[in-house]
């Protein structure tokens, strides 16, 4: 079923701040700790992404570079379903492997866009300067 996915406001997309990343809705006891998902030095933000793109080819795209632990496509909605705003967040095992996927994917091209990938910052949001103006 959905039952796991009871969030107001879409708190769990962490849109303007990473620290909800993942902070409510999840279930089985993800959320308390909002370190389960990783050092912001092992994430990567993702922008231009073809608006068909799911996580799965996300993942896939960027596994040359290392091991992928965690893909989130976010959406307009907040939902799994919903209309995807062309940004995805990516979760490496270190950080070595996250700077390596910005050094050699950034600028690559998924289903024929050109995908642009930054650092995941502190605050959650993008790096200054990385995201598209409409975003």
């Amino acid at each position: 079923g959905k039952g796991y996915f009871v969030v107001k406001g879409g708190g769990k997309e962490g849109h303007k701040g990473g620290s909800q990343l993942g902070a409510k809705g999840w279930g089985k006891g993800w959320g308390k700790n909002v370190q389960v998902h990783g050092d912001n030095s092992q994430m990567v933000y993702v922008a231009n992404l073809p608006f068909k793109a799911e996580w799965q080819e996300v993942k896939d795209h960027f596994k040359s570079v290392g091991t992928v632990e965690f893909v989130k496509v976010l959406t307009q909605d907040g939902t799994e379903y919903g209309q995807s705003k062309g940004i995805a967040c990516v979760r490496f095992t270190t950080a070595a492997e996250a700077d390596q996927a910005v050094a050699q994917l950034n600028g690559s091209e998924m289903s024929g866009r050109n995908i642009t990938v930054d650092k995941w910052s502190s605050s959650g949001a993008p790096q200054p300067g990385a995201a598209p103006a409409s975003v």
